[in-house]
């Protein structure tokens, strides 16, 4: 054994043991050496105030082979601080050994800085953590009872069983509200934003007098099976689909909850193409391949039908012409380009003068009639009331014998009807002046 000491002018004190003592169960070490009263040392310098010295060999570096400084209270504790470098192109490991309990011993300071990165066991932090940098875990981390870690599908994140998920934000100058998260993912699996009560798989509760979702651009997707519902409220109750609905089957109810037509509204429509045209050059086209005169491309009740045939009905759903009216119709002006039949009553108030040929079987006059143009009459002409003529009265023959026969005929027929209707008026007057005397003897 070799002790060696020293003393500078400066109060420098060098003091080191050496041994080397086979049957020691500390055998690997060899020196110790302590620097008192020494100036500072740099970092990067490969001088020191307090040195373990140990010997090894270089080309058999084993990952248990460290230079130790023990310390130790008989009786009652031994623990050692060691180095080793077992891998050379790694830096070198300190190891702080419980050399009674068999196992790590605690480290305990008051800040911790790590330039690189620890690789530790289980950690237990009983105050604030705070990392300038990044965590970086290669297994499943517990926060909180939360885990972060990776699952099959990637990153995950996994809440306590029964517990939820809470995303937060706070803004520049306020504070964080525990009970109103930012986002919210229940333990059964809905999404809430802006409540913790999530209806749906998603559920949104955004500012009534903002907008609560807005595609910027792409499009909406919404698969086969799905029904999409725009909601109503009666007196705090909501109408599920009240406003708007599109079942899975396709039909869309505007108003009505369970449509069961491909457009279904209830309440009122209004079309107003406000002046752009489509390239149908229509406000309401309607198109479709049917082409039966009892199917219809528009019904208004039983009360308008329009056939796919191309006729249309008013009150009868099988119209049997281009426009059939069941019922009484009433307009201000009719206009007949060609043929007008009327198979019952026709009821004129007022015959206007025609351009035309005024046609009838029958012309029954109820009232009076005034014609003053030429009146031709080829057949016969009977008069069954009186037949007053103020002008005179010419015959036009065609002067043969039957012809002149006929006229006399009927000039005769004539005077004997005027005799008699003089005979007639005579009893009459007569008649009146025998009453007239009656009342006056009374």
């Amino acid at each position: 054994m070799d002790v060696f000491a020293s003393l500078s002018q400066q109060d420098y004190i060098n003091v080191g043991l050496k041994w080397k003592v086979t049957e020691s169960k500390a055998g690997m070490a060899y020196a110790v050496r302590l620097s008192a009263g020494h100036k500072p040392i740099a970092l990067k310098t490969d001088d020191y105030h307090m040195e373990a010295f140990s010997k090894g060999d270089n080309n058999k570096k084993q990952p248990k082979d460290f230079t130790k400084l023990r310390f130790r209270q008989k009786g009652t504790y031994s623990g050692a601080l060691a180095y080793a470098q077992p891998d050379s192109k790694k830096a070198g490991l300190f190891v702080l050994w419980d050399n009674k309990k068999k196992a790590y011993a605690r480290l305990q300071v008051s800040e911790l800085i790590v330039e690189s990165q620890t690789n530790t066991g289980a950690h237990t932090i009983k105050k604030k953590l705070t990392v300038d940098d990044m965590i970086s875990s290669k297994k499943n981390s517990v926060f909180a009872g939360t885990i972060v870690g990776a699952s099959t599908l990637g990153s995950s994140i996994e809440a306590p069983g029964g517990k939820g998920i809470s995303l937060y934000t706070k803004p520049a100058k306020g504070k964080i509200d525990p009970a109103k998260p930012r986002i919210f993912v229940s333990d059964k699996g809905p999404v809430g934003v802006g409540t913790t009560k999530p209806m749906a798989q998603v559920h949104v509760e955004g500012n009534p007098k903002g907008l609560a979702l807005r595609i910027g651009s792409g499009g909406i997707s919404v698969s086969a099976k799905s029904v999409v519902q725009v909601d109503s409220e009666v007196k705090g109750k909501p109408l599920k689909g009240q406003r708007f609905t599109i079942l899975a089957n396709g039909n869309v109810g505007v108003g009505e909850p369970k449509p069961n037509e491909r457009l279904h509204v209830t309440g009122g429509v209004k079309i107003d193409s406000r002046g752009a045209m489509p390239p149908s050059k229509a406000t309401l086209f309607v198109s479709n391949t049917l082409t039966k005169c009892d199917q219809h491309s528009v019904r208004v009740r039983d009360h308008f039908y329009v056939s796919a045939c191309g006729r249309v009905g008013v009150k009868t759903p099988k119209p049997m012409a281009e426009f059939h009216v069941t019922g009484t119709t009433k307009t201000t002006s009719l206009d007949v380009d060609k043929n007008a039949n009327v198979k019952g009553v026709l009821t004129i108030n007022e015959l206007t003068p025609m351009k035309g040929l005024l046609a009838a079987k029958t012309l029954r006059i109820d009232s009076s009639a005034q014609i003053k143009g030429k009146t031709q009459i080829d057949a016969d002409l009977v008069v069954k009331g009186n037949l007053f003529v103020e002008k005179e009265v010419k015959m036009i023959g065609g002067g043969g014998s039957e012809e002149s026969e006929m006229m006399m005929s009927r000039i005769a027929l004539i005077e004997e009807s005027h005799s008699t209707l003089m005979e007639h008026n005579k009893m009459l007057h007569s008649r009146v002046q025998e009453l007239e005397k009656q009342l006056a003897s009374r």
